[in-house]
């Protein structure tokens, strides 16, 4: 692949667009990446920028765990090219593992991760990592699952631009179908940030979201955020965005959506941060007979930094979506409470507890089964050498709603703990 040549000029990058841009980006991700939610343990994605966004980044973005994790590796340096060999081993006892509608497993899990990031310079970051996962019992199928990322930024006049491409392969437990579904998704992002004068901003993204499994229908997303946000004063900013999308389903009614949306970044204090982003969604099916859903769309966030090593972050969403199942929609409600504690000095502790609850809707409006998933997730981690930790995981998954009359039952409820051992070779 044949990388362009960007050439930054890092005095036009001030700590204002950074901030801008970053939560431009993450609003993007949420958007695109908001993808089936696997039943089997996964870490949380780590940062993934060039490395000019990360020297410009502030400090309070960045979390206590992903801090020791880039103090605990060191890269492969050969002039302006920068390499990191990555390894994670882990071993998980699953007890009450779906294997189906209906069905559940108690198996051992065993996944290898060797992984290598690239920085091509300031301006690149590139990811591959292939995971090996391999079950105890013979009723689940092993797999080889694939990620490949790639991004890139520049700085041209009073423009940030970035390009993203993501691919994605797996074969995974998924809350949503409750057994293992084979999937692979691209995703490929332009974003565009420029300065307006001293307080304001434009901001605008362009992506195309593609999403393949083996048992429902494959689609294809194009959608394009445009915001002008302001700088209300140091601890403010507003904004107000469109957010239009176009859902291509092989085989199904096409449909469309547009939403309407305001945005409000508050920093209270050095220690609390606030930040909501909400609107109206309307979405259109172009089956007959069909009318046009209006649905209330929100992200919100409170991060609170009580002491240095103390963080605690608490979320809240509502969202819409296609299904994965034929002619439905997902809509979702979703909160969160994650703590991380730094403790003794050497350890580091990891809690999230998130309680959802998915309705699948018909563009009638009638509303089908319903999933109410509740899931804690907890790691307890340790530096053992230089560059490698050891991680105690536990996590509890469940789906309490009972099947309506006639269909099929998506309850369970699983336990998962083992060990992980991580680090750069």
């Amino acid at each position: 692949m044949k990388l362009p040549s960007f050439h930054l000029s890092t005095k036009k990058l001030s700590t204002s667009s950074i901030h801008h841009w970053f939560c431009a980006t993450l609003t993007l991700c949420f958007a695109v990446n908001s993808m089936a939610q696997s039943v089997v343990f996964s870490n949380p994605s780590a940062p993934f920028v060039p490395r000019f966004i990360q020297k410009n980044t502030p400090a309070e973005t960045t979390s206590a765990s992903s801090t020791q994790e880039d103090e605990a590796s060191t890269p492969i340096a050969f002039g302006r090219f920068r390499i990191r060999p990555e390894l994670q081993v882990r071993y998980l006892q699953a007890n009450g593992l779906p294997q189906g509608p209906g069905t559940t497993i108690d198996t051992n899990i065993t996944t290898v991760t060797a992984g290598l990031t690239a920085e091509l310079g300031e301006h690149w970051i590139l990811n591959f990592a292939p995971t090996w996962v391999n079950y105890s019992d013979i009723r689940m199928r092993d797999s080889v699952n694939q990620s490949f990322k790639l991004k890139g930024a520049t700085a041209i006049d009073d423009w940030t631009l970035q390009f993203s491409e993501s691919l994605q392969t797996s074969i995974d437990v998924l809350a949503e179908t409750a057994e293992q579904t084979k999937q692979r998704s691209w995703a490929t992002v332009i974003s565009g940030v420029r300065k307006l004068g001293n307080r304001s901003s434009y901001e605008g993204t362009a992506s195309l979201k593609e999403r393949y499994t083996d048992k429902f229908p494959d689609t294809k997303t194009w959608s394009t955020q445009q915001w002008l946000k302001t700088q209300l004063s140091p601890k403010v900013n507003a904004g107000l965005g469109l957010d239009l999308g176009y859902v291509d389903i092989v085989k199904q009614a096409d449909m469309k959506y547009e939403q309407y949306l305001a945005q409000l970044n508050w920093k209270a204090t050095d220690k609390l941060n606030v930040s909501i982003q909400g609107g109206l969604e309307n979405r259109h099916s172009q089956a007959a007979n069909t009318k046009t859903l209006h649905n209330p769309t929100l992200q919100a966030s409170l991060g609170y930094k009580p002491l240095e090593h103390t963080r605690i972050t608490i979320t809240h969403s509502r969202s819409v979506s296609n299904s994965y199942f034929t002619d439905e929609l997902v809509k979702n409600q979703e909160w969160s409470l994650a703590l991380n504690q730094r403790l003794l000095g050497k350890l580091i502790l990891d809690l999230n507890y998130s309680s959802q609850k998915n309705d699948y809707l018909t563009f009638g409006g009638i509303t089908g089964r319903t999933a109410n998933l509740n899931s804690f997730n907890s790691t307890l981690s340790v530096q053992v050498f230089k560059y490698w930790t050891v991680s105690a995981i536990y996590q509890s998954s469940k789906n309490t709603s009972p099947p309506l009359l006639g269909q099929q039952d998506f309850r369970y409820s699983t336990t998962q703990y083992g060990l992980e051992f991580r680090g750069s070779l």
